[in-house]
């Protein structure tokens, strides 16, 4: 992890999401649902406080996206998108990028590439700054809220997945020697929930 391949990164990132269709006007309330769907289907496999803990906490997200569910109401297009930026999915040799596992591709708001990079590889803020001025994306109050408002769904989508793990693994359908460790990923992201709404609680 260094200088030269956040450049390449954005740069590269940059040029794929040139890459756009027209779209009909989104909702962020309708994007959260499935989410919340399979935390309530699945909930059953988990303890009682962490069923009250994950409730709060898609409470809060729900809350937040209602407020701002306007954010991207003026968007026309939707850009060509990664979806699963990992490290196992990123190949960088010198200054040239190249990406693997294209299964989950299509085209949906750019933030999506954005806000999964960071994440995934755990960006620092003097990273995430410089990542984001080479990659061209605003500086500005609504700029860090879109960027918010999607780390909510991603990380939603990451717990939902996870909770999901849990009752398969419940109801015999998946290795039980996988609980601990989707548990141990569970609370990461559960954490990881809370960092970001005391974030937007400031």
């Amino acid at each position: 992890m260094n200088d030269k391949f956040l450049t390449a990164m954005a740069v590269w990132l940059k040029k794929l999401h040139g890459i756009s269709k027209p779209c009909k006007k989104h909702s962020m309330i309708k994007a959260i649902k499935p989410y919340f769907n399979n935390v309530t289907k699945h909930k059953n496999a988990l303890f009682p406080e962490m069923i009250v803990k994950i409730d709060q906490l898609f409470e809060r997200v729900n809350d937040f996206v209602k407020e701002n569910d306007n954010l991207f109401s003026s968007r026309t297009t939707n850009s060509l998108i990664h979806r699963d930026l990992s490290c196992e999915n990123i190949l960088f040799d010198n200054r040239i990028v190249r990406l693997i596992d294209w299964e989950f591709s299509g085209y949906d708001f750019p933030e999506w590439d954005l806000v999964y990079f960071m994440q995934s590889l755990e960006l620092k803020d003097k990273q995430k700054e410089l990542f984001l001025r080479i990659y061209g994306y605003p500086d500005t109050g609504a700029g860090k809220k879109k960027l918010l408002l999607i780390s909510f769904l991603n990380t939603c989508g990451d717990i939902g997945y996870s909770v999901w793990r849990l009752g398969l693994i419940k109801a015999g359908e998946l290795d039980k020697k996988l609980k601990k460790g989707t548990f141990e990923r569970l609370l990461v992201d559960m954490d990881l929930m809370d960092k970001i709404i005391s974030k937007l609680e400031k």
